[in-house]
């Protein structure tokens, strides 16, 4: 189906607190503003069986192995497949609010490769992005705000060394266009300047 989409699968991606929601809403308005079709996902998807079982898990009620996690991860992203291709062969830009490349930067820290999570999407193909835009913050920044907002940190917001390793392994796929193109996008900065970077890369795909 990949051959006959006519649409725009877009990711933003980030560790928790980068502004992936919002940015997300800003998007969507302002593309829609435009007249485009948009569709939006988020993921983990909480309203889902397998989201609310990650929700216990980043909340501490069960440990799970990485190769576990990594499945699970992926049957949420299978789970909205058909939603996600049905849109984009309808012509819709479709934004994620995370996606695969989150799994591939978790679980990979966590001990999983890349290749592994190849032959996972090679033998259960989902939707390639036509982009994944990386919203950087520090784990100090990401702390920060989800303390902010919710008073409280799950088991991967409260470690500062583990997220660490996450952003630079975002950075390193980013560079690298691992899996498909992506960019970086300072998100230290103003949610209007973060908004005003995203769509000038948006800009030239769509």
């Amino acid at each position: 189906m990949e051959s006959n989409r006519n649409g725009k699968l877009i990711i933003l991606d980030g560790i928790d607190g980068c502004g992936g929601e919002t940015q997300t809403r800003l998007l969507r308005e302002k593309l829609e503003k435009e007249g485009k079709k948009i569709k939006t996902f988020s993921f983990p998807n909480y309203d889902r069986p397998i989201g609310k079982l990650l929700d216990n898990y980043l909340n501490s009620s069960y440990d799970l192995s990485a190769e576990v996690l990594a499945l699970i991860y992926y049957a949420d992203f299978l789970d909205a497949k058909n939603k996600i291709e049905k849109a984009i062969n309808e012509g819709y830009v479709v934004i994620c609010d995370r996606y695969v490349t989150t799994t591939m930067t978790y679980q990979g820290i966590q001990g999983v490769n890349y290749e592994q999570i190849e032959k996972l999407i090679n033998t259960f193909p989902i939707p390639k992005p036509d982009i994944a835009i990386y919203l950087s913050i520090t784990p100090e920044t990401s702390a920060k705000r989800k303390m902010g907002e919710k008073g409280s940190l799950d088991r991967y917001e409260k470690d500062l060394i583990f997220l660490k390793k996450i952003t630079s392994k975002y950075i390193e796929y980013a560079q690298d266009n691992t899996y498909c193109k992506q960019s970086i996008v300072d998100a230290e900065k103003s949610i209007p300047e973060v908004a005003s970077d995203i769509y000038k890369i948006i800009s030239q795909i769509i």
